[in-house]
């Protein structure tokens, strides 16, 4: 967690460097009506993705449960869930404010997604590529947000919210042992689970 705080400051710091180099503002624009729509678009995309994560904790498919044992795994890097949700907060606004308050104008939506998709190469196996693509994909509907209304408002909030709710999720489920190592790893069978986990035989 420790690197994950260094990482949302670095990013702080180099959006607000890079903001004043342009001469900008960093949260674009505080009008009522582009807060309102920002706000609102941005609720909506939490709204989607937190669905989306309920159901993929939910699912009884190995594959997915697989994914989310992976990920589980990376998340779970001790702490307490104090600091994990409060990493988590500092990473959604630090990692707006630099991908789309100021790369997002200097690199365009497709790039700056892409890069935001790179940064959360995390955890192992297949999980990795499928959590980089997530995060291409919600890089791609805040930045759209942020280019439709000139305001960062929605963008931080719904990222907050995602990181501030899933990651107690992903932590619990993994510490009650529904998505413990190896756990996963058994068909009926015995046959190896995608190669990664394998079944006693």
């Amino acid at each position: 967690m420790s690197r994950q705080l260094a990482a949302g400051v670095l990013f702080a710091v180099l959006a607000v460097a890079g903001a004043e180099l342009r001469g900008r503002s960093l949260v674009g624009d505080t009008a009522s009506l582009a807060l309102l729509t920002s706000l609102a678009l941005g609720l909506a995309v939490a709204a989607v993705t937190l669905l989306a994560t309920t159901r993929a904790l939910r699912s009884s498919s190995p594959r997915i449960r697989e994914w989310v044992e992976q990920l589980g795994g990376s998340v779970d890097a001790g702490g307490g869930i104090a600091l994990a949700v409060g990493a988590a907060a500092v990473a959604a606004v630090s990692e707006e404010l630099f991908f789309r308050g100021l790369l997002l104008s200097w690199a365009g939506l497709l790039a700056s997604s892409l890069l935001f998709g790179a940064v959360h190469l995390v955890g192992g196996g297949k999980a990795r590529w499928i959590w980089a693509l997530a995060a291409t994909l919600l890089g791609l509907a805040l930045g759209a947000i942020a280019e439709l209304t000139g305001s960062l408002a929605g963008p931080i909030v719904a990222h907050a919210l995602v990181n501030v709710v899933n990651v107690p999720r992903v932590r619990a489920a993994y510490a009650r042992g529904r998505l413990t190592p190896g756990s996963l790893g058994r068909r009926s069978g015995g046959k190896p689970l995608g190669g990664l986990l394998r079944a006693k035989s």
